[in-house]
């Protein structure tokens, strides 16, 4: 004990002296607001950040990037102005009952974050009213009924009981029209989740996210939420249920792409556009005051009629892998002794695996089906079908009764197979059901225009 807090007064004493270094050399302190010349005249607008380390100054531009400087690298520093957090504005979204009644569920990740200035980092301090504030004209489109804040979790850290606890919480809102602030990480699998959880209740819910803090000039939290909430408005109108990802359909803020969350899917770290339709279009776009529909034909998919029944179960003895050369077949076993229920794997091409020399999967395969986990292949690819009788390396994989999940993406396909194990339902009748159309998970055929959209 006493040598844990020798160590921690030895790392308090560095960094003070990382900070009192900073300050003699430059004169500025964390928060501090500068105009930063380098030696090589490239000059830079930002922000001094608390943590520090020798002989570099750490600063947060203003494209939201955390940099460092080398002492030696900087001619010049003015500073301009100090940052207070404490004064980031709070607005109340006034009520207009001539509009369309939502409820918004606030989740955690970027939407709802700021740069927190005693770590430097992006984290989850926002509050809806905080959020609200950077939004102008959302009480012209819906009518914020309430803010539901069931959790606030930066999406990596979101399980399969905040999902069951996320689709209670909707199924018992008043208002039909939900909308959804989520992290990005993570976002398709909890849309999807959600997507199965309440393919029976009528309700529009609609996901949206930000790649950008919501404090940063770039943010494109302003388009995403004044666009989910105009397609919100437009689903109840057109008695349109299902789950939705709304953001912004390309680097500009011009409009956004209204997606299905079963064939949604993150494809790039920071773009903000990176949700992408995978095996599907985009249902329609959607600016602020306005929606044009692209696929009119998949969008009455989402128009029938509904029951009112919820389904939040999920049983997460499921894992996901991925084939790749050499893939060692111990994989499988480890699954098997872990008492698993089912496994997703990302096979190659139409759906293939090694099944031949000391990496053959078949046996391991085998075992595992004969010990009662449902074994389902989906797209490596991501994009496509899997089919199973093409090449005979799939055909002798399907007779052992592995599931091909046609066009489904593997991560749609990892939840809707916790989703039906979680019914606990007969494995004949779990295989079944793989492969029946809940939410709009599988295309009945391939369109040439999806790929790359």
């Amino acid at each position: 004990m006493k040598q844990a807090k020798r160590q921690a007064k030895t790392k308090q004493s560095r960094r003070q002296n990382k900070k009192q270094e900073m300050s003699k050399k430059f004169d500025v302190s964390a928060g501090d607001i500068v105009q930063l010349t380098l030696k090589t005249g490239e000059k830079f607008k930002a922000i001094v950040m608390p943590k520090q380390i020798a002989n570099v100054l750490l600063v947060k531009l203003d494209n939201g990037y955390n940099v460092g400087f080398g002492f030696d690298e900087i001619k010049s520093i003015n500073k301009i102005g100090k940052i207070k957090l404490e004064q980031f504005p709070e607005k109340q979204v006034k009520q207009n009952e001539a509009l369309v009644d939502v409820t918004f569920v606030m989740t955690g990740g970027t939407i709802a974050s700021r740069v927190d200035y005693t770590t430097g980092a992006v984290s989850s301090l926002m509050k809806p009213s905080q959020l609200f504030s950077v939004i102008p004209g959302l009480e012209k489109v819906v009518n914020v009924k309430q803010v539901v804040m069931p959790f606030l979790e930066l999406s990596e850290n979101i399980t399969a009981e905040h999902w069951k606890k996320l689709a209670k919480i909707i199924a018992e809102q008043k208002t039909k029209a939900v909308i959804v602030a989520h992290g990005t990480d993570t976002l398709h699998y909890t849309a999807s989740a959600l997507a199965f959880m309440l393919h029976d209740i009528p309700k529009v819910v609609v996901f949206v996210y930000a790649q950008r803090s919501s404090d940063r000039p770039s943010t494109d939290a302003v388009l995403n939420v004044l666009c989910a909430a105009n397609f919100a408005s437009y689903a109840v109108k057109n008695n349109i249920n299902g789950v939705f990802v709304v953001g912004h359909a390309s680097m500009n803020d011009d409009y956004c792409f209204v997606l299905p969350a079963v064939k949604t899917r993150k494809m790039h770290t920071s773009r903000r556009d990176t949700f992408r339709p995978i095996n599907a279009l985009p249902l329609a776009k959607v600016w602020p005051d306005k929606i044009e529909i692209v696929d009119s034909k998949a969008l009455e998919f989402y128009k029938q009629e509904k029951h009112g029944k919820l389904h939040a179960h999920f049983n997460d003895k499921v894992a996901l892998i991925k084939w790749h050369p050499n893939a060692d077949p111990d994989i499988i076993h480890y699954y098997v002794k872990k008492n698993y229920k089912g496994i997703v794997i990302e096979a190659t091409g139409f759906g293939h695996v090694c099944i031949k020399g000391k990496t053959s999967w078949l046996n391991a395969l085998k075992k595992a089906i004969d010990n009662g986990i449902i074994v389902v292949f989906a797209a490596q690819t991501i994009y496509g079908r899997l089919n199973s009788y093409v090449y005979a390396t799939a055909r002798k994989i399907s007779k052992l009764g592995v599931v091909y999940a046609e066009d489904m993406l593997s991560e749609t396909a990892y939840v809707k197979l916790g989703w039906l194990l979680g019914m606990k339902l007969k494995q004949d009748k779990i295989k079944q059901l793989l492969l029946h159309n809940f939410a709009g998970e599988i295309s009945n055929t391939s369109i040439i225009n999806t790929f790359l959209y």
